[in-house]
Parts: structure tokens; C-alpha cells; sequence
């Protein structure tokens, strides 16, 4: 209240997401804050690694966000308690900082004392996504970005991806984003850095 009126507030600029789960996302943060801490304390090259780190972490989180909100609403949480929404949430912000070291979803499903069926389904609730599809659309996300924005090769790229074959590392790209990497390194650098990387 201001001298007796009430105080409305105005509708939220675009910038502005609203997250149904933050969890992940606080995690995320939480690890790029403290590597940004780290090369602002190490300097060399540990510093400048971690700069990059903190970087990708961060551009990753706002390409799943931008992603997400141009999809279909996930389904109501209902029947889940906090307890399972929190692990899922904890486990996004997993696979989102690492996507290339994620186990199968047979194995997440053992370590959360879940049926494969029922981890998918929980999870599904949570995100709007079953496991499998999160992970591949992390995966071609973050290829995206270092295809972009690295000097890494495809085949180093499709390797920290989690990828032993980088045919099919192509191939599940391609399927994704409609072009293969060489191509999409090509388009989205300029033609001066049409040879970088191969």
C-alpha cells in the first residue's frame, strides 16, 4: 500500500521465467557462482577452464529453458510428493551439467529405487519428458553450443556428448536439429570457419 491505495503490481516484462521447478535450476546456478569464483581466484589455465565450464553450464541451462517453454505444459505432478519431485528436479540439474556422463536409464532407475517403467513415468511427471528424450535433447543442445563456440572437432565433441560412435552421434543430430554438425558449424560460424573443427 502506498498513502492508503493498493499497489498492483505490473505484468512481468518477457525476460522473465516463471519456473515450475527450481531446483535444478538453483543447482545449476550454484555451480556456475562457484566456478566463476574459482578463475577469478586460480587465473591460468585451471582459471580459464573454469570460465568455460561456468559458461557452458549457463548457456545450456537457458537453451533447456528456452526449449521447454515452447513446450506442451507437463503433466500435473499429482501423486508425487515432494520428496520424488526433488530427486527428479536434483537429477535434471545432473544431466544438464554433465550430459555426456550419464549412465542408462536402466541405472538411474536402480539408483532411485524405481522400476524403469515407474522412473520414466515420475520423471515424465516432473518434466514433461521421459529420460531418454531429456537426455538426447541436452546432448544436441550442449553439440550446439561447443560446435559453435569451440575449436573442438566433431568427433571430440560427439566423445564428451557421451558418444563412442560419432556416425551416430551425426545421425541422432541431424534427426534433431535437421542438419548435420559440419553443416551446422559451417552455418552458424560464417564462412570464414567453415574448416574448423574437421
Amino acid at each position: 500500500r502506498k498513502r492508503g491505495r493498493v499497489w498492483r503490481p505490473r505484468k512481468l516484462p518477457g525476460e522473465v521465467h516463471e519456473l515450475l521447478h527450481v531446483n535444478f535450476a538453483d543447482e545449476i546456478a550454484q555451480q556456475v557462482v562457484e566456478l566463476m569464483r574459482q578463475h577469478r581466484e586460480s587465473g591460468g589455465t585451471h582459471g580459464e577452464e573454469a570460465h568455460a565450464t561456468a559458461g557452458t553450464l549457463l548457456k545450456g541451462l537457458l537453451m533447456h529453458l528456452d526449449y521447454v517453454e515452447t513446450q506442451p505444459a507437463p503433466q500435473p505432478t499429482r501423486g508425487l510428493n515432494k520428496e520424488q519431485r526433488t530427486r527428479m528436479e536434483l537429477l535434471v540439474g545432473r544431466i544438464l551439467r554433465n550430459p555426456g556422463q550419464v549412465p542408462a536409464v536402466a541405472e538411474l532407475a536402480r539408483q532411485a529405487n524405481y522400476s524403469s517403467d515407474h522412473f520414466a513415468r515420475v520423471f515424465r511427471k516432473v518434466t514433461g519428458f521421459y529420460p531418454q528424450d531429456f537426455v538426447i535433447r541436452t546432448r544436441v543442445d550442449q553439440a550446439r553450443q561447443l560446435l559453435v563456440e569451440s575449436s573442438m572437432s566433431v568427433k571430440e565433441i560427439a566423445h564428451a556428448m557421451g558418444y563412442k560412435d560419432m556416425f551416430f552421434f551425426s545421425r541422432q543430430f541431424k534427426q534433431h536439429v535437421g542438419e548435420s554438425p559440419r553443416t551446422y558449424r559451417e552455418h552458424h560460424r560464417g564462412r570464414g570457419s567453415e574448416t574448423a573443427g574437421r
